[in-house]
């Protein structure tokens, strides 16, 4: 079972607090696909940290799932390893922690071999349409026919061309919470900052989860030598994810925030006994919530 943060505060807003805007990452702001740039300002930046430098032939994800859940034990994404018997590897990345769903409606890709999309700093941001009603998080093929790119972040770190040893092994990504605001119609967000602003403030929880791997199986019969990593001990459980609180404002990390485990595990590249890639194993996270200036 995922642990869950069985947390309970009073009003969820996030609107109405703020903090200071951080100093702008590396890469410039990119607008919206459709949305003539008009987002909310209520932004969440993400870090991700490696035990070495990240390679431009993996694939770095951090998955959202955004339905507007008002508790924090709604499902989640936790990663899909090697196939067992009588299934498949799904979509090569992840599947939902409640067997047969999907567990993300968004997700943020960094890596060098975006499948589809215009990637910024090799960065893309994806929405998976007609989500929850279609079970494309988990389908028996890898195909991104129902996955549409919705944007590019704000601002992201590019550490795979960064050329410094230390810059190259942290992933640092912002986007706008009104990139996940998705219009059914259109599988984008929606047109105008009033729909956008309104999408964000019905935001409660969010379950999120970072997952590294090395490839994304095609043929879904075949084992292949994949290796993963994702937040938590995986060398315990591989069916961790945190729920984010968004009415939260301020920095969500391990031994910060109530429920959370004290620290990210290293040395829990998996499958089990495999040996240690360390350009996937997540060494620390933060996930950052705050009004930009």
């Amino acid at each position: 079972m995922a642990r869950k943060t069985p947390i309970s505060l009073t009003r969820r807003e996030l609107l109405g607090m703020s903090l200071p805007a951080a100093a702008a990452l590396a890469g410039c702001a990119s607008p919206v696909p459709g949305a003539a740039g008009r987002l909310t300002g209520y932004r969440m930046r993400v870090t991700l940290n490696y035990n070495d430098t990240l390679s431009g032939s993996y694939y770095y994800f951090f998955l959202i799932n955004n339905r507007q859940s008002s508790i924090p034990q709604a499902n989640g994404p936790v990663p899909v390893g090697g196939p067992v018997s009588g299934s498949t590897y799904g979509n090569g990345f992840a599947t939902g922690n409640t067997p047969g769903t999907s567990g993300f409606t968004d997700f943020i890709l960094y890596g060098q071999q975006l499948p589809i999309g215009q990637p910024q700093n090799n960065t893309a941001l994806y929405h998976v349409i007609n989500e929850p009603t279609l079970d494309v998080g988990n389908a028996n093929y890898f195909d991104f026919r129902d996955i549409r790119q919705t944007g590019t972040a704000l601002s992201t770190s590019d550490p795979i061309t960064s050329g410094n040893p230390v810059s190259g092994s942290q992933l640092v990504t912002e986007i706008d919470l009104g990139q996940m605001v998705i219009d059914p119609a259109t599988s984008l967000p929606y047109t105008t900052q009033a729909a956008l602003l309104s999408g964000v403030q019905q935001m409660t929880w969010l379950q999120c989860n970072a997952i590294s791997t090395n490839l994304l199986p095609r043929d879904p019969q075949t084992a292949v030598n994949k290796l993963y990593d994702s937040m938590g001990n995986n060398n315990i459980e591989q069916n961790f994810y945190v729920a984010v609180p968004v009415f939260l404002n301020g920095a969500f990390q391990p031994g910060v925030y109530p429920s959370t485990p004290s620290q990210e595990t290293t040395g829990d590249v998996q499958p089990p006994g495999s040996v240690q890639d360390p350009k996937l194993d997540l060494v620390s996270w933060k996930i950052e919530l705050f009004q930009s200036a």
